[in-house]
């Protein structure tokens, strides 16, 4: 804004100077009190007229398209109008150069045409079970390392569960990202905050008792809570409070106070050369934050790798000093190993009988902590499991895909009350760059109930 001030500079300039030139300048046809005489003679003092060379202005007369180039021209190079239209370019530029907040909506759609009971003869009611299920997000980005998201989940509240779900607090969640400098205080990197309002993991019914395989599957949804991640030292850390279950009026029920340590270490650990090592604890107390009323929960985590596709990983999780409170669990990926497009994973989980708190309430809230297995249901205390997922690549578009968890009790043997084995064998095919296609068979024996009942499924997805 530099050159402005010095065009009010230079106006002013020749204005005074004018002044006293103009003093001397009087034409003849422009008396003194004519309406016309200040402009008339402004113009004069600024140099943008002169009048005739006999001293009239001959104000009456028409003006020819040279007399009125001649005076824009000098209008013109008064007013610096070439640094004026560079002005203007930058402007432009500056503007068109800034990035205003964009809202993007992403999701999916999936609709499942299920037929439960096809081939077993007992254990559930033979019927069809369609559903749907849509996901949907809707964000901004607000800038500076900021954003917003509002996500919409329908979770099993297509057709298969007839109760009539609170939009607010069960289908709807809310994640806010924030990024804040703290460089004053001595932290190097910035804290990155999450902000979350969501009902936590739901677990689902089968209400309809065709599907007894998918009961207790888990939707994992967001926590209501806030956590803080930053560096330092080369490794991460994070933390903050999560509200675990709520009650009708949205009062926390059961309250988590957690921490994670986590560091990538990229050569000098033995046997292995490098190691992805991870600490975390958990406060878990009834209400916000209670004495007495709480579960104190430890858990380790590390991933090696064990040769040049293959990755293993392991995971202990301590809730007390009895090794009934224990988790745990051991994994191998085999990721391509023979360049044959084959990916297979296998995990081994041993969950003791007193895994979760001894507090009813308490205890409820923490159904999903030990994990979930590789159909996403809840893994349960005292018991032994054993499963894992092969996914053979045919083409771009084509793939086989077979799954399969072993359910054992904590003794080990294939009985009541908890014995189960569920396996499965599907193609998947897209058939659109945004559209896939799957077709599977499940069978799903329970020693609780010695019946074995099975699954035949077709399902399309359609992401946008």
């Amino acid at each position: 804004m530099k050159k402005y001030f010095v065009l009010f500079v230079v106006c002013a300039v020749f204005m005074a100077f004018a002044t006293a030139a103009s003093a001397q300048i009087i034409f003849k046809d422009v008396p003194p009190n004519s309406w016309a005489a200040p402009a008339v003679y402004n113009l004069v003092k600024l140099g943008i007229v002169n009048g005739y060379p006999d001293g009239t202005f001959r104000g009456n007369n028409k003006i020819t398209r040279y007399e009125a180039a001649q005076m824009i021209d000098k209008l013109a190079n008064l007013i610096g109008a070439a640094d004026l239209k560079a002005d203007i370019q930058a402007l432009q530029e500056e503007v068109a150069g800034l990035e205003t907040p964009k809202y993007e909506v992403a999701g999916s759609v999936r609709a499942d045409y299920q037929v439960g009971n096809l081939f077993a003869s007992s254990g559930s009611a033979r019927g069809v079970v369609p559903s749907y299920r849509l996901k949907s997000s809707v964000s901004r980005d607000l800038g500076d390392g900021a954003n917003v998201a509002i996500n919409l989940d329908t979770m099993d509240y297509g057709w298969i569960n007839p109760n009539n779900p609170n939009l607010l607090t069960e289908l709807l969640d809310v994640e806010t990202n924030l990024a804040g400098n703290f460089s004053a205080i001595g932290l190097e990197n910035p804290i990155n905050f999450k902000v979350t309002y969501g009902p936590g993991p739901v677990a689902h019914s089968d209400l309809t008792g065709i599907l007894p395989s998918d009961d207790g599957m888990v939707y994992m949804r967001p926590r209501t809570g806030i956590i803080g991640s930053t560096s330092i030292w080369g490794a991460d850390l994070s933390g903050g409070y999560l509200a675990m279950t709520r009650n009708t009026v949205n009062k926390v029920e059961v309250g988590n106070i957690t921490a994670t340590v986590s560091k990538n270490f990229e050569n000098g650990v033995p046997l292995f050369g490098k190691m992805a090592l991870a600490v975390t604890g958990d406060y878990i107390a009834q209400g916000l934050i209670s004495m007495t009323r709480r579960d104190m929960r430890a858990k380790i985590q590390a991933a090696v790798p064990l040769g040049e596709n293959v990755e293993g990983s392991g995971k202990l999780d301590i809730g007390g000093t009895d090794q009934s409170r224990w988790l745990a669990e051991a994994k191998v990926v085999l990721n391509d190993v023979f360049a044959t497009g084959t990916v297979a994973n296998i995990r081994v989980t041993k969950v003791g009988s007193g895994y979760n708190a001894a507090n009813g309430v308490i205890r409820a809230a923490e159904f999903a902590m030990a994990g979930l297995d590789v159909f996403d249901r809840a893994l349960q205390e005292t018991t032994f499991n054993v499963g894992g997922e092969i996914v053979q690549k045919i083409s771009d578009d084509l793939a086989f895909i077979g799954k399969g968890e072993y359910r054992m009790n904590g003794d080990y043997t294939y009985e009541a009350p908890l014995g189960a084995l569920t396996a499965q064998g599907g193609v998947s095919y897209a058939i659109a760059p945004n559209a896939l296609l799957d077709a599977s068979y499940r069978i799903f024996q329970s020693k609780a109930t010695n019946d074995t009942t099975d699954i035949a499924a077709i399902g399309l997805v359609y992401e946008f």
